[in-house]
């Protein structure tokens, strides 16, 4: 697989081949993000300077927490969305804030019986002071 930015678009197609895969080489790509999520995923994106730097320093219990959730979640090929602000070019730090939520959908048509969608949303966002 080609590394993709880490933005919205390469979140999207890297999303799209992973579920391209089959079963096997899916679950093989989530047991490799689950033991080693910082390389799996500088295996397949390309940060920028600035996006390598925050997660090399990112909380290891973080990071293992985060890819068992992710990972979970891929595994059943559910919509993963990533919602990302801009940095502020004010210049002011004000930190950054990673988020991760879900949002469900139920839906029900005579036509269409039941469809249930569970939706992974990653927040990556600059609180203001």
């Amino acid at each position: 697989m080609e590394k993709v930015p880490f933005n919205s678009l390469g979140v999207s197609t890297l999303i799209s081949n992973l579920y391209a895969l089959s079963d096997e080489a899916l679950n093989d790509e989530m047991i490799d993000f689950e033991s080693n999520p910082n390389e799996w995923l500088t295996t397949h994106f390309d940060f920028t300077e600035s996006q390598a730097s925050y997660l090399a320093q990112m909380d290891d219990n973080f990071l293992t927490s985060m890819a068992l959730e992710v990972s979970d979640h891929l595994s059943d090929r559910e919509p993963v969305a990533l919602l990302k602000e801009d940095r502020p070019k004010d210049g002011d730090d004000r930190g950054k804030l990673l988020q991760f939520s879900y949002t469900n959908k139920d839906i029900y048509s005579l036509a269409g019986g039941r469809q249930f969608t569970k939706t992974l949303l990653i927040q990556i966002s600059y609180p203001s002071h």
